[in-house]
């Protein structure tokens, strides 16, 4: 009896076994449940079951692939290998067909899992992206889709990172419209990044200073080309314009930001140009700063004698109000002790007198 036990044994392990791809084909049909539909490919078998109550649904899906490794769909999730492992052995093969069996009583028994509110809306993102596919050409209706995709994600995030693009068009409207932005942003409809957010990306990309302006540089070139000689003898006005310490976009860029620091800028550090012998008057540089120290207003000083002497003027004097930060500068540029002239430091061949007026 045992004896015939052992062959009976041996008899159904070998009927058991899944001897090639195409067996899955031959014989799937009458060893799975009605319900359960089939199909297969060159490279994989697809056993699944359909939901026809109201819209039809697929309820489970099993993928077998030609190597007989296995994937599980429960409705729209992909189930990890680690969750049915146990039944397939660490190669995760399905080459039994009570494997299979096993595999399909596990899945029919699993109750029907919510779909997160993150799966749903990554795939609202993938249907709208596939309509982007469609429309590519039409900007417009492709600036609006992009515009919902960026809303979803912000939505989906705990911590919302922010796209360049979107970035700007914030910041344009922000330094445009302050309280209007505010509103908005206030009602909670759109996903806007905080004001201060704006501001600190502002103080990052502000606009090149005047002093590096090749624009401003080339029209004080020009215009010394057309002055007589004498008037090419000028002094240099060096003053501070307090202004309120804010963001404004004007000519597509946002304004406001000091060169010195990232920070709003407090004050404009103004060099005019002034003719000796003539009436002729000009702003060589405005530099937006924030508590600028002696070595800061030094060195921008220093550029604009170059700039200058590039120009073709030849600057005699600096002229500026009794302040100690100027006076601490004067005395930096004469070597420690302040003087009445030194040795111009972009024109070795000239001197450069210095005049502290009395503030009023």
């Amino acid at each position: 009896m045992r004896k015939r036990d052992d062959n009976n044994f041996a008899n159904w392990n070998e009927k058991d076994i899944i001897t090639s791809f195409s067996t899955i084909s031959d014989c799937c049909r009458s060893k799975i449940p009605k319900e359960l539909q089939f199909i297969q490919d060159q490279k994989f078998a697809l056993l699944y079951k359909i939901d026809p109550t109201s819209m039809p649904k697929i309820v489970f899906s099993i993928k077998v692939f030609d190597d007989f490794t296995v994937d599980i769909w429960h409705g729209p999730k992909k189930l990890r290998s680690q969750d049915y492992c146990y039944m397939l052995g660490k190669e995760n093969k399905c080459d039994r067909w009570t494997k299979l069996d096993c595999l399909i009583n596990w899945i029919s028994a699993t109750p029907e899992l919510e779909t997160p509110l993150k799966a749903q809306m990554e795939h609202i993102v993938s249907k709208l992206k596939e309509c982007l596919l469609c429309i590519k050409d039409d900007l417009k209706i492709t600036t609006h889709i992009n515009f919902i995709i960026e809303q979803v994600y912000l939505a989906m995030s705990s911590q919302p990172s922010y796209k360049t693009d979107y970035l700007l068009l914030c910041a344009q409207i922000y330094f445009s419209f302050p309280s209007a932005y505010t509103f908005i942003r206030n009602l909670a409809i759109l996903k806007l990044p905080h004001p201060l957010y704006l501001k600190k990306l502002a103080a990052t990309l502000r606009s090149p200073s005047v002093l590096d302006s090749n624009s401003h540089i080339y029209y004080l070139k020009k215009k010394c080309e057309m002055l007589s000689v004498d008037k090419k003898l000028v002094s240099v006005l060096i003053d501070e314009i307090h202004v309120n310490a804010s963001y404004s976009y004007s000519g597509g860029q946002i304004i406001g930001s000091a060169e010195n620091c990232n920070a709003e800028a407090t004050t404009v550090q103004a060099f005019m140009l002034t003719s000796l012998f003539s009436d002729n008057k000009d702003i060589v540089a405005l530099v937006p700063v924030k508590n600028q120290n002696n070595d800061e207003l030094l060195a921008n000083t220093t550029k604009v004698l170059k700039i200058l002497k590039y120009s073709g003027y030849t600057v005699l004097c600096l002229i500026s109000d009794n302040l100690r930060l100027n006076r601490k500068m004067f005395e930096k540029m004469a070597g420690g002790s302040i003087s009445n002239f030194i040795q111009n430091p972009a024109d070795q061949e000239c001197k450069l007198f210095f005049c502290l007026t009395l503030s009023t």
